[in-house]
């Protein structure tokens, strides 16, 4: 089980009408007259907009992954899926902390019933821009004659819209053979732009008030961002939740780090079904080019691909010595032929986990 509502809770910020738009009321009380500022409707006005809130919300979905689906002969039962990656069971657009506690108990009910993951997007959104979107996607099917189902809209236009602005964040997204890497993956996500000129900006402050030396004031800077950086616990590793930097110089970075240290691709994800009978290997992405490769170190087994996208090779359940026997034999293939572990997947707008059951 995944449990993040508690740590979730205290990174989700809903602002008021005033907060949002502090510039533009700053701007008009200036230009104002005293006379009219004054005056008791408009008194009563601001005053309304220093509660109100400002209609954000935060989209949480409740998704059925393939991955969690009933196995039979190792394959996943297709009676769930067919070849969709997940099915969102329900979805939710959260005004307030209050009503993000309230959906609470009934966010973890579902999950458990219909054994789904609850997912939440921590860009905000706004009941205008998902309006607005919903009324591209009505208007889009009306010109091109293709018409879906209107409940689509909601969860189309919620996934589409961003209303974070400045303060947008991004997944740094670590699967568990990333984990023994995650000290490394801070460090070179810090070394990138603007993370690096904005700890350079820290460390001047504090070089200026302190009689730290550049060397201590810009540790200390890493140290403070690194502590206020959130990591969130996932099924089968973390996510990282970062600001926007310079994805090119980050893979630049991973790239040379995996061929000074030897880390090469890992073993193909591998799936065993739940009566412990049957492992599967599923080869996507950078695996698929290499999928003949791969397939020469395996004992017998079937192969299955239903699309372009994804090989599956399914076999009796190895025993642990015969996994770790492939994974000695692929790790030297791939030293051999340079075939050096992949970045990790950075999301600049996707979910992270809420609650798994």
């Amino acid at each position: 089980m995944v449990d993040n509502f508690d740590q979730i809770r205290s990174l989700l910020k809903f602002d008021t009408l005033k907060q949002k738009y502090s510039e533009a009321i700053r701007l008009i009380n200036d230009t104002l007259p005293e006379e009219i500022k004054n005056n008791k409707s408009v008194r009563a006005f601001f005053n309304t907009i220093e509660s109100e809130p400002a209609n954000d919300c935060y989209y949480v979905q409740l998704l059925r992954r393939q991955s969690d689906d009933p196995h039979t002969d190792g394959m996943a039962d297709p009676r769930y899926h067919g070849n969709m990656h997940s099915r969102s069971v329900k979805d939710y657009l959260i005004p307030s902390l209050d009503a993000f506690d309230k959906a609470k108990p009934d966010i973890i009910e579902m999950c458990k019933l219909f054994n789904v993951r609850a997912y939440i997007r921590l860009n905000k959104r706004s009941y205008k821009s998902v309006d607005m979107a919903m009324l591209k996607g009505i208007v889009d099917q009306l010109s091109s004659g293709t018409f879906g189902s209107p409940y689509n809209l909601v969860a189309s236009a919620a996934g589409q819209v961003c209303d974070a602005g400045e303060n947008k964040s991004w997944i740094v997204d670590l699967d568990e053979e990333y984990l023994p890497y995650q000290e490394d993956i801070f460090r070179m996500m810090f070394e990138c732009e603007p993370y690096v000129r904005n700890l350079q900006g820290m460390a001047k402050v504090l070089i200026n008030s302190s009689y730290m030396s550049n060397e201590d004031a810009y540790n200390y800077a890493v140290r403070n961002e690194k502590a206020n950086t959130p990591v969130i616990p996932t099924k089968h590793g973390r996510h990282i939740i970062s600001k926007p930097f310079n994805v090119q110089t980050m893979t630049n970075k991973w790239n040379d780090f995996c061929k000074d240290n030897g880390i090469t691709l890992p073993l193909p994800r591998v799936f065993i079904d739940p009566e412990n009978k049957f492992m599967t290997f599923e080869l996507t992405d950078v695996y698929l080019n290499k999928s003949k490769e791969f397939e020469s170190f395996l004992p017998a087994h079937r192969t299955v691909q239903k699309d372009k996208n994804k090989i599956s090779f399914i076999m009796d359940k190895l025993s642990d010595w015969d996994l770790h026997m492939l994974d000695f034999y692929w790790h030297g293939h791939c030293l051999k032929n340079s075939y050096w572990m992949k970045m990790c997947d950075i999301h600049k707008d996707n979910p992270t986990i809420l609650y798994v059951p």
